[in-house]
């Protein structure tokens, strides 16, 4: 099994827990994030963090999803996802959960 294998396993046994699993879409998502998945700074979301929730709006939320939603609906929208994540919250999960969300599941998959 590959890493990348291995990390999908890892978060589709993450999401289970809150969401059922579309493996398709998990694994084209996890393989979009590139190496970032295996840099635990950049694989793990820090959501108290408002820098951190800017960046998924701007690079994630606006301008891969290309979403153009007032930031504040855009906001709670990461903090809703965030809130129901176990620690710790991976990037993957959220961004799972951030694509539901906004029904962009067909620029995945």
């Amino acid at each position: 099994m590959s890493k990348r294998e291995e990390k999908i396993t890892q978060y589709k046994k993450y999401l289970q827990s809150i969401i059922p699993v579309e493996e398709k879409l998990l694994e084209s998502l996890t393989k979009s994030l590139g190496p970032a998945i295996y840099r635990p700074s950049s694989e793990i979301v820090q959501c108290q963090e408002p820098k951190h929730i800017a960046k998924i709006r701007t690079s994630f939320l606006k301008m891969r999803l290309g979403l153009d939603k007032d930031d504040s609906i855009l906001d709670e929208a990461i903090k809703q996802y965030c809130s129901k994540l176990p620690e710790p919250k991976y990037r993957v999960a959220l961004y799972y959960l951030l694509v539901k969300h906004f029904k962009k599941e067909h620029l995945f998959i």
